[in-house]
């Protein structure tokens, strides 16, 4: 004989709130059982049952994520390899929370490698 949804449903409900009982109780499972006239198999089956039905709840539904495309917003095309010739200046890039401080000593060069490396950090 197979139960019905309805009748799976409270059965279920039932087994919850006798297992979060024993969970409760801070008895060894084979007293609890014995206490409350619970054969061992009817306890698994339930439990089991119980995780199941738990498992297909919360398992997740296929998402599509959007496609990774680089970061386009550093156009950065070094025109040359020497450093700018003033130092005094700072200059600070933030993004996705990390911060490069950078002075005019740096070459062109290497701030391109350092703002294609934070695009994809």
């Amino acid at each position: 004989m197979r139960l019905s949804e309805a009748e799976k449903q409270l059965k279920l409900q039932h087994w919850a709130t006798l297992i979060k009982e024993y969970n409760d109780s801070g008895l060894k499972l084979k007293d609890w059982l014995c206490e409350n006239n619970i054969s061992k198999d009817q306890y698994y089956y339930w439990r089991n049952q119980l995780k199941e039905t738990v498992a297909k709840s919360i398992t997740p539904e296929f998402v599509a994520l959007p496609t990774y495309q680089p970061y386009s917003t550093f156009p950065v095309t070094p025109s040359s390899t020497q450093p700018i010739s003033d130092s005094r200046s700072v200059a600070v890039i933030k993004v996705n929370n990390i911060s490069v401080e950078i002075s005019n000593e740096i070459s062109t060069e290497l701030i391109s490698r350092i703002l294609k490396a934070v695009a994809y950090a």
